[in-house]
């Protein structure tokens, strides 16, 4: 019995990796972090524009709507509409349009910024693989435009 494990373990230790699949939130980018940093750096702005009374408020607000959103076109690192309308509806903020154009702006800019500017280099582990003629694959659940 052992000898057969063993020989099944040799089997696929010898076997040549071909390609190698990532998930891109928390595996390629640190989407998680990025995603904190960028909310409460939103807050602290949209305070000082006077959009928001309390950013420490806002920020839990917002996770708390955002872990409550799903759907096919949810995207938690990008935010969106949908979790924007239902923060609004639980803060009863006024001024909704003005909130959700300087909230996506401001957040989405600083989003593509940590991400640009993450310390995870990816590109020179996509260029080892690929040296040693790994096929790489990328998929995601995030929504296609914001992966792209």
């Amino acid at each position: 019995m052992h000898r057969k494990n063993d020989l099944c373990k040799k089997a696929i230790i010898n076997k040549k990796v071909e390609a190698v699949i990532f998930d891109i939130g928390d595996t390629l980018i640190a989407a998680t972090d990025i995603a904190q940093r960028a909310l409460l750096y939103t807050a602290v702005k949209l305070q000082k524009h006077g959009l928001i009374k309390n950013h420490g408020n806002f920020c839990e607000i917002y996770r708390i709507v955002d872990r409550r959103t799903e759907g096919v076109n949810v995207n938690h690192l990008y935010s969106g509409i949908r979790i924007l309308s239902s923060v609004a509806d639980a803060l009863n903020m006024q001024k909704r349009h003005l909130f959700y154009y300087r909230f996506l702006s401001i957040y989405r800019d600083k989003v593509r910024t940590l991400i640009i500017n993450s310390h995870y280099n990816v590109k020179n582990i996509f260029v080892e693989l690929k040296n040693k003629n790994i096929k790489i694959g990328i998929l995601s659940n995030g929504t296609t435009y914001e992966q792209l």
